[in-house]
């Protein structure tokens, strides 16, 4: 009795384990792939008059190349609101993103964080971007979030009231955009006896 528990724990930690484990990381790449599928380049944008900014990095000031975050809003409703407040919780604190909200600041129909580049509809940044999109089959007028990589490659437009795509843009934002870096653990050691 004793022998064949033994195989079985051995058998388990020599097969079954490292199997489930090749599972659930094969599943993790193949969703990985999938989101990057999706996101293939749409236009080129890097002709655009793109701003560029100070950020500050680990105490320093870099310049890296910043990812954008693109939204081009004329009204302003529940679902716009949410979607707006969900993309600056996800990204608003990462320094190598810019969120840049296209709005009529004649007229502001929504409160933005401090988070948010806020640029008028007549900006060369915002004119230039809706000639460059407006034949594109996903552009949808006044209510659009462009996701723009660090080489000013447009990998998507998504609508902000259509739930399903902002669930897309938060999986692509995952998988595409630098994550925030967290602080290094420092371990202190005490004095041995």
């Amino acid at each position: 009795m004793g022998k064949t528990i033994r195989i079985l724990f051995l058998t388990m930690m020599v097969v079954v384990f490292p199997l489930i484990s090749w599972l659930y990381l094969r599943e993790g790449i193949d969703f990985r792939k999938n989101a990057l599928n999706e996101m293939e380049p749409i236009a080129n944008l890097e002709n655009l008059a793109f701003p560029v900014f100070e950020v500050e990095v680990g105490g320093k000031v870099d310049f890296p190349a910043p990812y954008y975050v693109i939204v081009e809003l004329d009204k302003s409703d529940s679902l716009i609101s949410n979607s707006l407040t969900g993309i600056s919780t996800q990204l608003g604190q990462v320094p190598s993103v810019v969120l840049i909200a296209i709005i009529d600041k004649s007229n502001p129909t929504f409160q933005f964080s401090d988070s948010w580049v806020l640029i008028d509809r007549n900006d060369p940044l915002a004119v230039q971007l809706k000639s460059a999109t407006a034949e594109l089959p996903e552009y949808t007028s006044g209510k659009a979030v462009y996701l723009i990589d660090s080489k000013r490659q447009l990998r998507n437009i998504y609508n902000l009231t259509d739930m399903e795509q902002m669930r897309d843009f938060a999986v692509h934002a995952g998988v595409l955009l630098p994550i925030k870096n967290q602080k290094d653990l420092v371990f202190k050691r005490k004095a041995e006896y």
